[in-house]
């Protein structure tokens, strides 16, 4: 279950808040200074999520990215990142053209008729480029530029993994 913490300071004292996930299930829970603010239940693998909380008269947010190495949590308070000191971006929500490069992923497996390592590759691109497509730190222009480079990397992969069994 990943739980994080942070303590932060405020004009009227110090406060702590705590973002806790079940690793089954999908609930989510925000507790500040041990009131519990924000529960939720979201079964959908998500590749990052904004989840909004107060603080008195402060905005908070919690949020969660996901990566290859594993999630990311970060904590922002007022539009403001407490970890970095930057303006804190929210996830944007999935765009129409991701679809594409989404479903040229997802016909790997499907043309393939199956099979572990062509599954891996499709979702791997499907789930990578869903990720991308939302990043708010990317132009709308880097954003298509980089899903379309996991495609036909995906698909290369295919060939490659193809010519390695066929020469086998």
């Amino acid at each position: 279950m990943p739980v994080r913490e942070w303590h932060v300071s405020l004009e009227d004292g110090p406060h702590t808040v705590v973002y806790e996930m079940s690793t089954f299930g999908g609930k989510r829970s925000i507790t500040v200074d041990n009131v519990r603010q924000v529960e939720e239940s979201n079964h959908s693998l998500e590749m990052g999520i904004d989840l909004p909380f107060r603080i008195n008269q402060h905005q908070g947010m919690v949020q969660v990215r996901s990566g290859m190495l594993g999630a990311k949590y970060d904590l922002a308070i007022d539009g403001v990142s407490v970890q970095t000191g930057q303006p804190a971006a929210r996830m944007l929500p999935l765009p129409g053209w991701a679809w594409i490069f989404i479903g040229a992923c997802a016909l790997i497996p499907i043309i393939t008729l199956g099979g572990a390592v062509p599954a891996g590759i499709g979702a791997g691109g499907a789930f990578g480029c869903a990720g991308v497509a939302r990043d708010p730190r990317r132009s709308e222009s880097g954003r298509v530029g980089t899903c379309l480079a996991i495609a036909a990397g995906c698909w290369g992969l295919l060939l490659g993994f193809l010519a390695l069994v066929a020469g086998a």
